[in-house]
């Protein structure tokens, strides 16, 4: 009862013409005592993780973008994924993590909170049926490699509170490693302002239309 009583709570500011429950009421499904289902978005309250399905649509050449849907730039993103961005910034607030205000991005030195602050593992399957994780930085690289090592983080940057329901809906970047303003997840590092620089992991990203499973949780989790 208390998730539900939250989510409603936080879907109110989202939209002054649409009541809490037309929003969320068809799509939120209880799973077990710990797992809720938002959309295609599997949120679990004990493990402090979303998981989601996703596909490979990049394996190589020039990347701005991490994951993306099916209407943003799908020529420089490895993953696209159907969930909604909507449902997907509020299980991060559910989770209690905290977005970063705008102006934090200004500071690449500046450590984020730790209820910003996330880890990003992508599963899949390979051709043998073994099951393949990778932490999402390591699929992809910098080029040429930098000479000195920058800490990095991925950082849960959030959506204006003014935006309203449907506007939230329109966006497509969902994790970005080039900085955009309009992503919920960025990529904090050296480098960030430079988008041509970034590119797809040749050798551990799998096979075009690959079905995968992104995680995002505690940047703790071991």
């Amino acid at each position: 009862m208390k998730f539900l009583l939250l989510l409603s709570i936080l879907f109110f500011p989202l939209s002054a013409q649409q009541t809490p429950s037309k929003l969320y009421q068809s799509s939120l499904k209880k799973l077990d005592e710990n797992r809720y289902r938002l959309g295609n978005i599997t949120i679990d309250k004990t493990k402090k993780q979303i998981s989601f399905p996703a596909t490979i649509n990049q394996n190589e050449g020039l990347i701005e973008y991490a994951l993306i849907s099916p209407i943003g730039p799908t020529h420089e993103t490895p993953f696209i994924s159907k969930i909604s961005s909507l449902h997907l910034h509020l299980g991060l607030l559910l989770l209690n993590y905290q977005p970063e205000p705008p102006e934090f991005f200004n500071q690449l030195s500046q450590k984020p909170q730790d209820q910003a602050n996330l880890k990003i593992l992508v599963q899949w399957q390979n051709k043998q049926g073994k099951t393949k994780q990778y932490p999402l930085e390591k699929l992809f690289l910098r080029e040429p490699p930098s000479k000195k090592k920058y800490p990095f983080y991925w950082v849960f940057s959030g959506i204006s509170s003014e935006k309203t329901a449907q506007k939230i809906e329109n966006i497509s970047i969902f994790i970005s490693i080039f900085f955009a303003s309009e992503a919920l997840i960025h990529y904090h590092t050296k480098g960030i302002q430079n988008d041509e620089i970034w590119y797809a992991n040749e050798k551990l990203l799998p096979p075009l239309g690959t079905q995968v499973q992104i995680l995002i949780l505690p940047h703790s989790s071991q």
